[in-house]
């Protein structure tokens, strides 16, 4: 099997594999809502999770193949972590423009 992947960036991933407006597969769809302020503090804890897993993986672990992302295919644990930053910095985005017009709201 061919891993169109291998070696790459998540970033080049994502910009070969993702479309500019992508439709959330099922399987990933939030399921769940709550306060801005539980998400910001959830995002900041798994955050602090994922450092302290990265202490413990070895580059043997990072190589690792893992189950497919559903858009992307084929990653390997250092990808797929790549790919948590990259989802983490983008959701933590979103939560930032959320309080900018609710201040906005406000004001």
């Amino acid at each position: 099997m061919c891993n169109r992947n291998k070696g790459l960036p998540i970033e080049e991933i994502i910009n070969r594999t993702w479309n500019e407006k992508e439709t959330v597969p099922a399987v990933a769809a939030p399921r769940m809502g709550g306060p801005i302020k539980f998400w910001i503090i959830s995002l900041a804890g798994l955050q602090q999770q994922l450092d302290e897993l990265a202490k413990e993986l070895t580059d043997a672990d990072l190589s690792i193949m893992t189950y497919p992302h559903p858009i992307s295919g084929a990653l390997n644990m250092r990808q797929r972590f790549e790919f948590l930053r990259f989802h983490l910095n983008r959701h933590e985005e979103q939560l930032k423009e959320i309080q900018r017009r609710m201040m906005n709201i406000v004001a």
